[in-house]
């Protein structure tokens, strides 16, 4: 006869017991997703997998579902501007767990080129206003005035959601603008045959942006615009510095 003190226990003893790399594998299986997770999929994956392990009221069990969820996944923010209503509207992640969020994309959609520089570069139909916000009055000279640049609900509460995802590793800011055909109209004696603008105009463009802040910063940033524009290639190299946290 087999001793009874030999065999194996016929009860699992708890989720206490498992170490934590096995925990988070067993809840990663549920929760990690290949294609990132904008806001509807989080919609969906919370009320799937999330809700009901809150639910236990464990707190250990529940604490280490969301980090999971939080840090081993890539979050999408998607920022459109312009058509077809001419206004604009922004989907983030859930601010509440923003410091848990290791990996961000920001998608966004603007469909006029020129809304990058000067006096439009903060305006109503630019992307750029969820992105940037001035260190200081700029003060007026000319098209990059304070007024002109401000949008009209105050700066401040457009980009206030970048407040909590404070401790990201990956950021990726992303640019999608139609792909003009060459201009005739506006274009000016040495201004760009996509966008119009003129080497001084987007100098200018540049200095205005060095005079701003991103408080959406990763240790690693890229960003890409997905413009035949080559008028945005500086821009995105200034962005990448301004979005990639300082080593101390």
């Amino acid at each position: 006869m087999d001793d009874p003190a030999t065999k194996p226990p016929t009860t699992f003893h708890g989720w206490s017991r498992l170490p934590d790399e096995l925990k988070v594998e067993i809840l990663a299986h549920n929760l990690d997703q290949t294609n990132g997770i904008d806001s509807i999929a989080h919609s969906r994956l919370f009320a799937e997998h999330l809700t009901s392990i809150i639910g236990t009221r464990n707190r250990e069990f529940t604490a280490l579902a969301l980090e999971t969820y939080y840090k081993r996944n890539v979050f999408k923010v998607t920022i459109q501007m312009g058509l077809p209503d001419y206004r604009a509207y922004i989907q983030h992640p859930p601010t509440a767990c923003g410091h848990l969020i290791r990996t961000m994309e920001v998608l966004t959609y603007t469909y006029y080129s020129y809304t990058m520089f000067t006096s439009a570069l903060l305006a109503e139909r630019s992307a750029m206003r969820y992105i940037l916000s001035p260190e200081s009055p700029l003060g007026r000279d000319g098209a990059l005035s304070t007024f002109d640049l401000l949008p009209h609900d105050g700066n401040a509460t457009s980009t206030l959601w970048q407040a909590s995802f404070v401790h990201l590793q990956s950021l990726a800011l992303r640019f999608e603008y139609p792909m003009h055909k060459e201009i005739t109209i506006y274009k000016r004696p040495g201004g760009c045959a996509h966008c119009g603008v003129t080497t001084g105009k987007v100098e200018q463009g540049l200095t205005a942006v060095q005079k701003m802040h991103i408080a959406l910063q990763a240790a690693k940033t890229t960003v890409v615009f997905n413009s035949p524009c080559h008028c945005f290639t500086p821009l995105a190299h200034v962005l990448a510095r301004m979005a990639t946290k300082l080593i101390k």
